[in-house]
Parts: C-alpha cells; sequence; structure tokens
C-alpha cells in the first residue's frame, strides 16, 4: 500500500462543517484511507474557520495548514485548489496525493485509487459547461488562447465524456477529486495558468467560476499526460440530473459521493447503494455538525456566514475587476 494523504481546502462557513463531515467519513468507511495522513489547508486568512473546527480537526488527527497561500486574487476561491495541493507537495513526500473538496463523502473503500498506475486519476466533468465540442464552439477562442499559452497542438486533442448527457466533447475534467501518483511538475504548470488567466482577465463570458477546471484540463493536454477515468462510483454527484440518466440504473456502488451541497437528496439514492446503517451514521452526524434539520437560529446563523463570505468575495472581485493587468507572459 502507497504511503499516501489526504488534501481539504477549508474555510469559515458550510464548507467547514462539510469538510468534517468528509473526514469523519474517510475515518469510518474509507478502508486504507484510514491510514492517509489529512492535511486541511486554509488558504485566505480572510475566511478563518471557528476554534471549535480546529478542535474537531485536531481530534480527528488532521494537520492543519493556517496558511495565507491566496492573497492577490483573494476573490476567486478556486485557486486555492492548486495553491493548497502544490504546497502539500512541495513541502511533504507521499506515494500517492488525494485531493477531496470539502463536499465529498466517502461510502466504500476506494480501492480504483491504489490500481492507477498512471499520473493521476480524473473523471469527466458532469456537464460541458464552459466546455468545447471543438475550436468553432461558442467558447473555442478562450479554449484556443489556452493552447496557444501553452504551446498545444490543436490538430488531435484528445476526447472525453461528460457525465450526463454523454456528450463528446475536448477533455475536461472534474476537479474536486483528484488521486495523483508522486509529484507531477505539471501541478505547478496548472497553478501557473491559473494565475496567467486571472492576471490577463481572460475567462469564458460566463464568468471565472470554472477557470480553474479548464486551467488543468489545458495543462494536462499540453503535458501529454495520460489520465486514468475515475468511474462514476469513484466521483458520484448527487444531483436531481444523475437519477435521469441510464448510467444511475446500472450502478452497483457508490465509493466517493461529490454531494455538490445537495445532502437533501439522499433519500433519493437506491438502498442497495447505500445502507440503511450509513444513512443512519450521515443524518446522526449531519444533526451533531448542524447542517441539516437545525433550528431558525442555527439556519440564519449559518445564512448571515455565508452572506458575508460572499460579500468579501464581491468586493475583492470588483476590485480584481477594475485594475490593470499583472502580467503578460505564461510564468
Amino acid at each position: 500500500m502507497p504511503k499516501g494523504c489526504i488534501i481539504y481546502c477549508i474555510e469559515r462557513g458550510i464548507l467547514e462543517k462539510h469538510t468534517l463531515l468528509s473526514i469523519a467519513s474517510v475515518m469510518r468507511f474509507g478502508g486504507f484511507l484510514r491510514h492517509y495522513d489529512i492535511f486541511c489547508v486554509q488558504p485566505r486568512a480572510e475566511f478563518p474557520v471557528s476554534k471549535s473546527t480546529i478542535k474537531q480537526l485536531r481530534q480527528f488527527g488532521v494537520c492543519f495548514i493556517d496558511k495565507s497561500l491566496n492573497r492577490t486574487h483573494r476573490y476567486y476561491s478556486m485557486l486555492n485548489k492548486p495553491l493548497a495541493i502544490n504546497h502539500i507537495i512541495e513541502n511533504y513526500a507521499y506515494d500517492q496525493y488525494i485531493f477531496l473538496d470539502g463536499d465529498t463523502l466517502i461510502l466504500k473503500e476506494p480501492i480504483a485509487f491504489l490500481h492507477s498506475k498512471k499520473p493521476c486519476m480524473l473523471s469527466p466533468v458532469y456537464t460541458k459547461g464552459i466546455g468545447i465540442k471543438d475550436l468553432k464552439d461558442r467558447n473555442g477562442d478562450y479554449w484556443q488562447q489556452l493552447f496557444d499559452w501553452t504551446k498545444t497542438d490543436v490538430e488531435n486533442l484528445p476526447t472525453v465524456k461528460t457525465v450526463y448527457e454523454q456528450e463528446q466533447i475536448i477533455a475536461y475534467w472534474n476537479a474536486g477529486i483528484m488521486a495523483i501518483n508522486g509529484k507531477i511538475p505539471a501541478l505547478k504548470a496548472w497553478e501557473n495558468l491559473i494565475l496567467l488567466l486571472l492576471n490577463q482577465k481572460h475567462h469564458p463570458p460566463s464568468g471565472i467560476f470554472f477557470i480553474e477546471q479548464t486551467a488543468l484540463a489545458a495543462t494536462l493536454i499540453s503535458e501529454n499526460l495520460i489520465v486514468d477515468q475515475l468511474s462514476l462510483s469513484h466521483n458520484f454527484p448527487l444531483s436531481p440530473q444523475i437519477f435521469q440518466t441510464g448510467l444511475y440504473s446500472k450502478l452497483d456502488e457508490i465509493c466517493v459521493m461529490h454531494h455538490l451541497n445537495n445532502l437533501h437528496l439522499l433519500n433519493q439514492i437506491s438502498p442497495n447503494l447505500i445502507s440503511e446503517e450509513q444513512m443512519y451514521w450521515i443524518n446522526q452526524q449531519m444533526k451533531t455538525l448542524k447542517i441539516l434539520h437545525t433550528g431558525y437560529r442555527e439556519k440564519w446563523k449559518l445564512a448571515l456566514v455565508q452572506w458575508q463570505l460572499k460579500l468579501m468575495e464581491r468586493i475583492y472581485y470588483f476590485i480584481y475587476k477594475f485594475t490593470g493587468h499583472k502580467e503578460r507572459s505564461f510564468p
């Protein structure tokens, strides 16, 4: 079994609650993952977690890292991800690094992580979004610039099928669950490309939200890295759309669930995919963490915190939007 670690980004609000729930699920149902070290990185000083969360992390044996990695682009929370991953990779030596979004649940030992021999394992995006079928597509100019910056040959671009519609698009992966084998230089190049996108203010008309995923795709394509594809059971999106796909009816297990803040949909999952014991355990944990089924006071407190966080990000984004470019070339 490789020496491995799990990496989370954690910040104030619902994310810290979901992250605690995710870590608890690792401890309860993770199998070999229970022997992995766990790091929770807090990359923005403006969004500190509560003292009670830090106390719970210590009880779990988690290494909590409070380090201001994201200062220049603090309006963009998705930048936290590559910054945290690269910080751990640069400072701690492991055979395998697993990144999990805070809104994930481990329901069964994810053996597939151990079997991969490729540099990384990812699943395709759930839906096309700002992805493209080809460079003539709606966001083709945006992607063309990515490929120009990364000096990518666009003649034979790899493709994937989206999870929901099974639509063939230029390779574009979900960055919420990643299994990384060893130290991959491409991950630093990923971080640098996101910084270039933000500094140049180059993003699709829809905004900046998913540019960290497109930057990851462009980087992996440019490096010619072969990506092992995670099955649906290892990145199961808990959303209304998944229940409408034929893939769901053929699913025989869920190892890693990406609940996407849709925990209220848990009761729609077939009993053969999530046991009565697991449902009871999850419900108890959610009550303890006051995620669902809480009183009005707790709900309003959490809503107020979330509103404050969004307002701060909006202010930072407004400053970003009306200031000049910072860099002119690919780092």
